[in-house]
């Protein structure tokens, strides 16, 4: 859970002593990017709510020590692969696929290995959006992502 610790100090989303607005603020400042603190207590919210738990502490090392202007996509791939075979990622792939085959009204990025590392909870909401009309596809998953604080 985020929050402190009974010592007042600054807890991961897996309730570690890693501070990891503090370590996105110093990759920022050495980055000369700007630092917007509501913005990584959003990330940390999200990870703390749709990413798997043993994920969630590896996930914040990794943003917080990726090199200058990488984007999250290459974290949450390195992260994802050991459970691209596992359920229910393994059939969620497998329907995004067909559906993106079926249909392409949504991004190919929907079906990426990357998603696997959400929760079950998180895999299951989004396979159900595959169930929906083509154009149904992007407003789910956006809702499903947003609903645990991801941007998506």
């Amino acid at each position: 859970m985020l929050g402190t610790d009974d010592g007042g100090l600054p807890q991961g989303s897996d309730g570690s002593s890693f501070d990891f607005c503090s370590a996105m603020q110093a990759r920022a400042t050495s980055c000369k990017a700007t630092f917007d603190a509501a913005s990584c207590n959003k990330t940390k919210t999200c990870i703390a709510g749709a990413v798997r738990a043993d994920l969630q502490s590896k996930l914040e090392s990794c943003l917080a020590s990726s090199p200058c202007g990488a984007t999250s996509d290459a974290c949450l791939t390195t992260l994802g692969e050991p459970y691209a075979g596992v359920e229910p990622f393994s059939s969620y792939e497998t329907k995004c696929a067909a559906k993106r085959a079926a249909c392409a009204s949504f991004p190919e990025d929907y079906c990426a290995v990357k998603y696997a590392v959400g929760t079950p909870e998180v895999v299951d909401k989004m396979s159900a959006c595959m169930d929906l009309a083509c154009d149904g596809v992007p407003p789910c998953f956006k809702s499903v992502l947003s609903s645990y604080g991801c941007n998506n």
